[in-house]
């Protein structure tokens, strides 16, 4: 009887479960799209939000070129200053937009640009490879010369990167800005616009507001009202097909379990007076087996470590060693790169060099030697000119050079001993590219500390292009006649444990040194010593192409 009874309500009781998958299954629908809406709407909004922040950065940046630098004359005509002014000009612009970055939700780049000796001075910080800036910096050049409506903000393509710059010009004075797209839309990066959604900036003349945006996915545009550009914002929020396919696969899941749910509540109840008294026997078999166990295990406890867990620790202190490494190596470049920063503006302003110019000048007057002062002026004119560079900006070799013949000019004046100056250099390598200021750091080195004898000083150059491993290198010897460096510093110099900070000579020396490093990697070579026929000699292998 009682079997028969549950046999006549199987039928009804398996439509039962349909009828509620279904109702389920509907639940699930209504739930995902509200769940998508909602985070539609979300993004809507955060984007909104950032828009307007955006905007008003960009207002506040204008605000500051075209007011507080454009519209100021001692600004406005800095480049046609003397060099010490010039310099006292681009200290107070860049403490200026530091600030103005440090208020801004993105991380500008500010700049300001000569048209005419094409001088171009970074005024912020650029947080980028010096190899990627290299690729960067000539297309904004190139596009300052295309006259761009003052204010206005451009999208630019680079071999790097593309780029969103902005600038006000008035003559020949350039002052502008320029953000990476990436940096530029860093602030919406968190948003999740699901697999096929995403943020990306789109010129106007690409932009299709009619487009179809593909199944599941919405578009939304924004153009900046308050600034002139060339491009507009656009944000796909994609995620419904996929949240559909999750949705469908739960749903199989759902009427898989609910059906397996049905299957075992028939067949317990077929064979659960069947099952019960062996399954309470076993459990309590199990019970007083897992009892003596547990009591076998508190007496051996801490006896041994699996063979397993001893491995998972070395494997996690191993990673976690490795991990402290290269926070610290990161952290020691970062230093060395700020040190080098500092010293090189120490090594550029040599107060002392100037003052005692200046006292020669001033003799020369006394005399009245118009010619003589004239021919230095222009000579410390061009020296302190090409002192203005940054301390990783590239010059070809004779730029170098001429810049050495002008320090001979200045000293031979200011010194009565004998002075000689000469260079072998082969055509090939005439417009090869090193570091600002390498060689030369290595003449003055040698007029500041070299004695030739009889009072004579003799210095020679030698460029020429040899191979190293297969590849191209730069090869240059300078030396001269003097006393040559001392052996315990020859020792240090060339076993790379010479400190400069700690000896506080040869600022210059160890400046080269720290640049070769940051930019050339372990590739670049620097040799010191001393010859049998006397005097020092250093040798430098420089790669043709720059890390």
């Amino acid at each position: 009887m009682q079997r028969s009874l549950y046999k006549g309500n199987m039928r009804w009781i398996l439509f039962g479960s349909i009828w509620v998958q279904i109702l389920c299954v509907c639940l699930l629908i209504y739930a995902h799209t509200r769940i998508s809406r909602v985070a539609q709407n979300n993004i809507r909004q955060y984007a909104d939000r950032y828009v307007e922040r955006v905007e008003a950065d960009l207002n506040r940046n204008n605000t500051y070129m075209s007011q507080n630098t454009v519209l100021v004359k001692d600004y406005r005509t800095m480049f046609e200053q003397s060099s010490l002014e010039l310099v006292n000009r681009i200290e107070e612009l860049q403490k200026m937009y530091k600030l103005l970055s440090a208020l801004s939700e993105s991380e500008y780049n500010f700049f300001i640009f000569d048209r005419n000796d094409e001088k171009f001075v970074e005024l912020t910080a650029v947080h980028l490879s010096f190899s990627s800036y290299r690729q960067i910096r000539p297309c904004i050049i190139d596009w300052l010369w295309e006259e761009p409506r003052n204010g206005s903000l451009h999208l630019l393509d680079t071999p790097e990167q593309r780029i969103l710059a902005t600038a006000w010009i008035y003559g020949d004075f350039v002052v502008g800005s320029w953000i990476g797209e990436e940096s530029f839309l860093s602030g919406m990066s968190m948003l999740d616009c699901g697999p096929g959604g995403g943020i990306s900036l789109v010129r106007r003349e690409a932009v299709d507001r009619d487009a179809g945006a593909g199944f599941g996915t919405s578009v939304l545009w924004y153009r900046l009202e308050n600034i002139e550009a060339d491009f507009e914002i656009r944000v796909a929020v994609s995620g419904q097909g996929e949240i559909y396919q999750i949705m469908l696969l739960q749903i199989a899941q759902f009427l898989l379990t609910s059906q397996l749910m049905v299957m075992m509540l028939l067949l317990i109840r077929q064979v659960r007076r069947r099952l019960i008294v062996p399954v309470k026997n076993l459990s309590r078999v199990l019970d007083r087996y897992r009892g003596s166990l547990a009591e076998e295990e508190e007496e051996h406890a801490g006896s041994r470590i699996p063979a397993a867990v001893e491995d998972a620790y070395e494997i996690l202190d191993r990673l976690g060693k490795k991990a402290e490494k290269l926070s610290v190596e990161l952290y020691e470049t970062e230093l060395a790169k700020k040190q080098l920063e500092i010293n090189f503006r120490q090594f550029q302003i040599r107060p002392h060099f100037f003052v005692n110019c200046l006292a020669m000048i001033f003799g020369m007057a006394q005399v009245q030697d118009t010619g003589k002062i004239q021919e230095v002026t222009v000579c410390l004119s061009e020296y302190y000119r090409y002192l203005l560079h940054d301390c990783m900006d590239m010059m070809p070799l004779w730029r170098e050079i001429h810049h050495m013949e002008t320090i001979i000019r200045v000293n031979f004046e200011w010194n009565s001993q004998g002075l000689s100056f000469d260079y072998d250099m082969e055509d090939e390598v005439r417009e090869w590219e090193i570091p600002v200021l390498m060689v030369s750091t290595f003449l003055e080195n040698s007029l500041k500390h070299a004695v030739g004898p009889g009072g004579t000083l003799a210095i020679r150059l030698t460029a020429r292009r040899e191979t190293q491993a297969g590849k191209e290198a730069l090869y240059l010897k300078i030396t001269d006649n003097g006393e040559g460096f001392p052996e315990e510093m020859l020792r240090r110099l060339n076993s790379g444990t010479w400190d400069m900070e700690q000896e506080g000579r040869h600022i210059g020396i160890s400046n080269v040194l720290q640049r070769l490093k940051l930019i050339y990697n372990e590739e670049a070579r620097v040799l010191f010593s001393n010859p049998e026929e006397g005097g020092a000699c250093v040798e430098i292998y420089i790669p043709r192409e720059v890390k």
